[in-house]
């Protein structure tokens, strides 16, 4: 039985590896591709962007020994892939007017996840009040969505593509971020943080 649970934990720390092999190999067709048709465009630059900010995470966990869990590391390889890949690269930003709001919105979840997740590693959880979790989640989401939505209004600028809504998808980031808020709120109030004491337990 301890054998069966150590080989499912281990299977499923070994999960963010294998989505980082996914995207390796995404990144080397779509790369191949492009270098041999000669399309060095917005799209060439997307994988470029899509593999550099793949190993970012790794990189900067290695040399800064920020210890990111599975889950944290897991949810930000997915993102990346519908953010960027099926996003840009399949052109589902073009295809389903609705998609570039959905994946702010979930931007703005996920970087609350992330701040969650920085202000524990600060600080003894014990010590720190609900509000001080909650307030440094939000805030710390609304600067990462609105930062992402302008440094790729500045790339899509520089290859001749502006665009017009930065404000529209900075206002679906923060709406991600509240969204997430309010989860934590609901819990608090009715759970007394018993869904996010064991979210923290897993990142």
């Amino acid at each position: 039985m301890e054998n069966n649970r150590n080989m499912k934990k281990q299977l499923i720390l070994n999960y963010p590896n294998l989505i980082l092999a996914i995207i390796n190999l995404i990144a080397i067709f779509f790369g191949i591709f492009y270098i041999r048709n000669g399309f060095f465009d917005y799209d060439f630059f997307t994988i470029i962007i899509f593999v550099g900010m793949a190993w970012l995470a790794p990189v900067a966990d290695k040399l800064l020994r920020l210890k990111f869990s599975a889950l944290i590391l897991c949810f930000y390889y997915i993102f990346l892939i519908l953010a960027l890949f099926f996003g840009r690269i399949l052109s589902f930003y073009y295809y389903f007017s609705w998609y570039r709001s959905f994946i702010h919105f979930l931007g703005g979840v996920f970087s609350s996840l992330l701040g969650i997740y920085l202000i524990v590693r600060l600080d003894n959880i014990g010590f720190l009040k609900f509000s001080v979790v909650m307030s440094y989640a939000l805030f710390f989401s609304g600067f990462l969505t609105s930062l992402w939505t302008i440094i790729s209004g500045l790339i899509s600028e520089f290859f001749g593509t502006p665009q017009l809504d930065l404000n529209r998808r900075i206002a679906m980031g923060l709406m991600g971020a509240i969204f997430s808020s309010i989860l934590l709120i609901l819990d608090y109030l009715i759970y007394h943080s018993k869904y996010l004491e064991k979210l923290l337990r897993k990142i």
